[in-house]
């Protein structure tokens, strides 16, 4: 096992599900994505990752097996792949490299580097600066219907934590995001909602999560408009 494999094995457990054209920004590759192909395949022949496609377009990601975690000397941690939600873990790190391309995002820290640091944990957060002023944006991905009260319940551990000046929620169709925005509103008497992004990402390319559309503030825009 060479550094540069290595280095790749730990990128993956970052996030633990990533597909290849985000890893490969991540990592700041110095090769052609084929490049990283060739690698990544090499490493799953000898058993220390595994693939899967996503549901949508079968896209392949990437996540590691028993032998790559043994080798990052994490076999002892929790490290559990859930096969139905996948695809949601899959979307965490595309939504972040497209939406580190807009001009006031700079930085973010993965799920994994933020267990034990906070009461509550996003699926990443993500820092920026706008006008001298720093900020933090915890991202939600909602892809399948909850319960009222597990996802109120999520949001008030949000305002109960004040751990983030923003909460971005991104669902997968307006009707979803449109009714737990309504919802959410009704039932919760708290000035932080005011802080929360209601964004849907219906008919936008799943690469490209910045030209999501929604609601901040009471105003409906294009996701990148906020950050731009």
């Amino acid at each position: 096992m060479n550094l540069r494999e290595l280095s790749i094995l730990q990128e993956i457990y970052r996030w633990k599900v990533v597909d290849m054209e985000s890893l490969h920004h991540f990592l700041e590759f110095p090769g052609k994505e084929k490049k990283l192909w060739q690698i990544l395949y090499r490493l799953e022949k000898r058993s220390y990752l595994k693939t899967t496609p996503t549901f949508w377009n079968n896209r392949k990601v990437y996540y590691l097996d028993s032998l790559g975690l043994e080798i990052l000397g994490m076999k002892n941690v929790n490290y559990h792949i859930n096969l139905e939600t996948i695809t949601h873990d899959a979307l965490v790190p595309m939504a972040v490299k497209s939406l580190l391309k807009l001009n006031s995002l700079n930085s973010y820290k993965t799920e994994y580097e933020l267990v034990g640091d906070i009461s509550i944990v996003p699926d990443a957060v993500l820092y920026g600066e706008k006008k001298g002023s720093t900020y933090s944006v915890a991202l939600e991905i909602e892809l399948t219907q909850k319960s009222k009260s597990r996802f109120s319940e999520k949001l008030n551990g949000y305002i109960r934590a004040k751990a983030f000046h923003y909460v971005l929620y991104l669902f997968p169709s307006h009707k979803m995001r449109r009714n737990w925005e309504i919802y959410c509103k009704e039932q919760i008497a708290n000035e932080y909602i005011k802080n929360v992004m209601w964004f849907s990402f219906e008919g936008v390319d799943r690469m490209n999560f910045a030209d999501s559309f929604g609601s901040f503030q009471g105003k409906e825009v294009i996701l990148k408009e906020i950050f731009s």
